[in-house]
């Protein structure tokens, strides 16, 4: 079986060219075709069985001379599967950015909640803090205020409204000298009526003005020097 000695491909009887380099055949030196067996080229290229009729062939061989078969390259072979790794990479990184990216959104929005409510609560607290302070040191410099003036003073701005906790205090039974003490101030006589016949018949009717809504009030009625009944209206 001859081969071209410019690449080491078989070459059919007859062909004037070699056809996996091209070489002519009826061309050249004699020598250009030889009937050993396949050697190693100048350029040290192999040679390969073709995949279809099995023939030896340059392994750089585009196309086998001898069926005519067209042949893949294995680089580009490899080199797809080299693009197929590289895409599929790609995406998987895409992928986990996706989701490491959300769980990070998450987390931070998680973490801002928390400091959030954290520093609502802390300064909830010590706003309640600060006024209940200001509530107790307004009340002990009233109560100083209060101490210090003078009774006339204390006579103008006396106050003389009832409220719903005072109210409740006034028992059956009690004088009037008693009411007085539980409300803090006189009441207004809003009726009197004397039969004639004692201190035990005769009954006055007492009212107060109440700490409330519009029209607050409360009244008292004294039989005999002594609390019979009692009725208030919005007192708070």
């Amino acid at each position: 079986m001859p081969y071209c000695k410019n690449c080491g491909a078989e070459v059919p009887e007859g062909q004037k060219f070699c056809g996996a380099c091209g070489t002519p055949i009826g061309e050249i030196a004699n020598d250009t075709i030889q009937y050993n067996e396949p050697v190693v080229n100048r350029n040290n290229r192999k040679l390969k069985p073709c995949k279809v009729c099995g023939k030896m062939i340059s392994k750089n061989a585009k196309r086998c001379p001898n069926c005519g078969k067209k042949l893949k390259h294995p680089f580009l072979k490899f080199l797809l599967f080299i693009l197929i790794l590289i895409l599929l990479i790609v995406g998987f990184l895409k992928l986990m950015n996706i989701d490491l990216s959300s769980a990070l959104s998450s987390a931070k929005k998680e973490a801002a909640e928390k400091v959030t409510s954290k520093v609502e609560e802390v300064i909830k607290d010590e706003v309640a803090e600060k006024v209940e302070d200001v509530k107790n040191e307004v009340a002990e410099k009233t109560e100083d205020i209060k101490e210090n003036m003078p009774e006339e003073v204390k006579e103008i701005i006396k106050d003389t409204t009832i409220t719903l906790d005072e109210f409740n205090k006034i028992e059956s039974g009690m004088t009037y000298e008693q009411v007085v003490e539980i409300v803090g101030c006189e009441g207004t006589v809003m009726s009197e009526v004397d039969i004639g016949m004692g201190d035990a018949y005769k009954t006055t009717i007492y009212s107060w003005d109440g700490k409330g809504g519009f029209g607050a009030n409360a009244n008292v009625t004294i039989q005999g020097g002594k609390v019979v009944s009692k009725a208030q209206l919005g007192l708070k």
